[in-house]
């Protein structure tokens, strides 16, 4: 009972800690805003309209694959959604960013472009939109982040647990193998192992 009242005024501490530092609040709100965002790409920034009306059917192409045959186009196995919405005069509703992040923009003049109204953050240099390419690249290096840091801490444990088992010469060892792998710099250890793996 005493042991639980003292965790929570100390997580309480914490928290009010944390909330006096404004910047660290902002940098949370900022990361969770980004998180949101690039989870939900699908809907911000894609050349598939989010909701789309044909023969009285909603179909929704930024989140499902539709075969074109669904739209009576048969000679084609891939729907491009611009050219059906104009050539059909269907009713779509776009994300606000129109463009795929693998897909040029054949319209512009040079690559890169600069910022323009179909490309609020220009193209690189194989007109790909950039912004688009920023939600999307958001998603998975934040997913690499998190999945090295539960390998980090899942074989840190493991190996943490083996040595304290094992004891003696196991753990002398390891330990020192530990201390070599923390005083040398990270950047190091990255140039050697992409040297001996590629």
């Amino acid at each position: 009972m005493i042991e639980s009242w003292i965790q929570n005024e100390l997580t309480l501490k914490r928290y009010r800690r944390f909330k006096k530092l404004k910047r660290s609040v902002i940098s949370v709100w900022i990361l969770l805003f980004l998180l949101i965002l690039s989870v939900t790409a699908e809907l911000w920034a894609n050349s598939r309209p989010i909701l789309l009306t044909h023969e009285g059917s909603f179909y929704f192409p930024a989140v499902i694959y539709y075969h074109p045959s669904a739209f009576g186009i048969e000679d084609r196995s891939v729907t491009n959604y611009r050219t059906l919405v104009k050539e059909k005069d269907l009713w779509a509703l776009w994300p606000l960013i129109e463009w795929d992040p693998y897909e040029s923009n054949q319209k512009v003049e040079t690559y890169p472009a600069p910022p323009s109204q179909e490309n609020w953050m220009g193209t690189d240099d194989r007109g790909r939109d950039v912004a688009s390419r920023l939600i999307y690249g958001f998603r998975y290096s934040i997913g690499f982040a998190l999945l090295v840091w539960v390998f980090s801490c899942f074989a840190g444990i493991v190996v943490g647990s083996v040595m304290g088992f094992m004891g003696g010469w196991v753990d002398l060892i390891g330990q020192r193998i530990v201390e070599v792998f923390e005083s040398m710099p990270i950047f190091l250890i990255l140039l050697t192992f992409v040297s001996i793996f590629g």
